[in-house]
């Protein structure tokens, strides 16, 4: 698999259904808060994006298990998180509320985004071939 992102790219700025099926920009996830632009703290908030497969995955639970206890040391030092699958808001809503989750899960369940920036991983399908 290889990707399209290169160091130093931006990231695309894509609008997608969260897991309250409200559609969310990247780039608000990041933005500095009224406070901050008020002190003059303009560059904003890091992202960590996220990719996953699925809340069947047995791999992805264990790795939310540690996101879950790692996102309150990102809150105290500003630092943001998203997730991305191509789970539907529903089942997102149901795998971030069982987590104890805080951020933001997003749905790309066209796989545009996916397909975009080439990181579909179909390792598991030509080894089913």
């Amino acid at each position: 698999m290889t990707t399209n992102l290169q160091v130093g790219n931006h990231f695309s700025d894509v609008e997608l259904a969260n897991h309250e099926n409200e559609q969310i920009k990247l780039s608000s996830l990041t933005q500095a808060s009224l406070m901050d632009q008020y002190l003059g703290f303009l560059d904003g908030y890091p992202l960590i994006v996220v990719f996953y497969r699925g809340f069947f995955c047995p791999r992805d639970r264990q790795q939310f298990t540690q996101l879950v206890h790692f996102q309150n040391e990102l809150m105290v030092n500003y630092g943001k998180l998203v997730t991305i699958c191509v789970d539907p808001p529903l089942v997102q809503a149901a795998f971030r509320a069982g987590l104890g989750a805080q951020w933001q899960f997003l749905c790309d369940e066209s796989r545009d985004l996916i397909k975009q920036i080439n990181i579909l991983d179909e390792t598991e399908l030509l080894t089913r071939q």
